[in-house]
């Protein structure tokens, strides 16, 4: 009977000290853009930042011309096409070849830089982050349809 009662003594006794391993630190992901607000969503990995595109069905707005190509740049979407309109005369001051897209919900997309070529248009997107730290880090890639 002694036997139990100082086994029992002595499994219930906990130290008071702490425990002397480290508690790890919760994961923390850095420099992740925004998915985009649709199922269609894929996001790209590159060495330092995450380029976020989406597929679409996209033609030329109203009033613009050119070719559509595979591959666009876009740094802003609105519903209101005078909004769009803004900041595509903004960006062509700043020397960019800007273009309006519009999806067939009439969604208008500001697009400063359109190709073929994915790694490209990747890159751009990635060269506006670092120019516009503060202005474009929603810009993202569509591919048109």
């Amino acid at each position: 009977m002694s036997f139990c009662a100082i086994a029992l003594t002595f499994s219930a006794c906990k130290s008071s000290k702490p425990s002397s391993l480290p508690v790890p630190p919760s994961p923390v992901v850095v420099g992740e853009a925004p998915a985009a607000k649709t199922s269609s969503a894929v996001n790209a990995t590159s060495s330092d930042t995450k380029v976020v595109s989406r597929s679409e069905e996209v033609s030329m707005a109203p009033g613009e011309s050119g070719v559509i190509q595979r591959y666009n740049v876009i740094i802003g979407s609105f519903q209101n096409y005078n909004n769009a309109q803004a900041l595509k005369a903004k960006m062509t001051n700043r020397n960019y070849n800007v273009k309006l897209l519009q999806n067939p919900q009439g969604m208008y997309r500001v697009c400063v830089f359109s190709s073929n070529d994915e790694n490209e248009s990747r890159n751009q997107i990635r060269q506006i982050h670092t120019n516009y730290p503060d202005e474009f880090q929603d810009a993202w890639l569509l591919i048109a349809k």
